[in-house]
């Protein structure tokens, strides 16, 4: 899972069998509830699977770090410092270990990589092609699941049905695995189907396609696109945006825009016409 070794006291199982561990993390359940001092920020999200989330922090005057608490309402909440990999949280009254799995994976650990500046993370899906990431962005319910699951159907190897961690290496950007499901119909709080073919390693990002619904009967269309078109795409695709860090991030997200090929690709609303999608993908040079 993002390539982390996770150390835990949870009642459940976490699949951690990754040729490649780049972070560790270790959790640790508490019954004890962290209060912040009166002065403190705090963002809230949009409603995510019908549940309400909000992240609290503030700077220490001791130790001039920030400390942060991740809320979601009625199931979790999980406190840490910035910088430390060592992880609280407490079970609130609605929790149960599958759904504190679910926002584990889902939600939490994408939330501490941005935070703590480990990984960029963008909301596509991403699959291997040739022993490189391909990855497909879309608004949601814009199709992303749909062709990832196809290409999975083909024989491809996952590396994320929904978010991806992006790691800059001297050589590129890598696409980094996250969790071994997929969920082809989005149900509420459930990671979704086990995936065999897994990817266990990061993988080199080839190329990122946006995805653009067309009518069920018009052609299948791929344009390159550049500049201004290109940040569009980042930047829609980075979907936990954080006030504290939108300098920083702009920055961060217009040079990946740069760096990356990036390109638009007409999708037809008809699934009979999946096929003619995936061989456009594959002929593309």
């Amino acid at each position: 899972m993002y390539l982390t070794e996770i150390k835990h006291d949870f009642n459940f199982i976490l699949e951690d069998e990754i040729d490649e561990v780049l972070y560790k993390l270790e959790f640790k359940k508490t019954v004890t509830l962290m209060s912040f001092p009166f002065l403190q920020s705090k963002i809230v999200f949009h409603s995510n699977q019908g549940r309400d989330t909000y992240l609290l922090w503030h700077t220490s005057l001791r130790k001039k770090k920030k400390q942060y608490i991740f809320v979601v309402e009625g199931i979790v909440k999980f406190y840490w410092e910035e910088g430390f990999q060592s992880i609280k949280y407490t079970y609130l009254k609605d929790a149960n270990d599958i759904l504190v799995r679910y926002w584990l994976l889902h939600t939490f650990l994408p939330l501490y990589y941005i935070l703590e500046d480990i990984y960029e993370i963008l909301h596509v899906g991403a699959v291997e092609v040739e022993g490189k990431a391909v990855l497909f962005a879309a608004p949601s319910f814009g199709g992303k699941s749909t062709l990832t699951n196809y290409f999975l159907k083909q024989g491809h190897t996952l590396i994320s049905d929904d978010r991806v961690g992006i790691l800059r290496r001297e050589e590129g950007y890598y696409a980094v695995p996250s969790y071994p499901y997929a969920r082809s119909y989005r149900e509420l709080e459930t990671l979704g189907t086990r995936v065999e073919n897994f990817a266990k390693k990061a993988l080199p990002v080839q190329v990122l396609f946006h995805l653009k619904k067309v009518g069920a009967e018009e052609k299948v269309c791929i344009k390159k696109l550049k500049g201004n078109a290109k940040f569009s795409v980042i930047e829609m695709s980075h979907d936990i945006k954080l006030s504290s860090l939108k300098q920083k991030k702009f920055f961060t997200l217009n040079t990946l825009a740069q760096n990356l090929m990036i390109y638009e690709i007409q999708v037809p609303q008809n699934m009979n016409r999946l096929d003619e999608v995936y061989k456009a993908i594959l002929g593309l040079e």
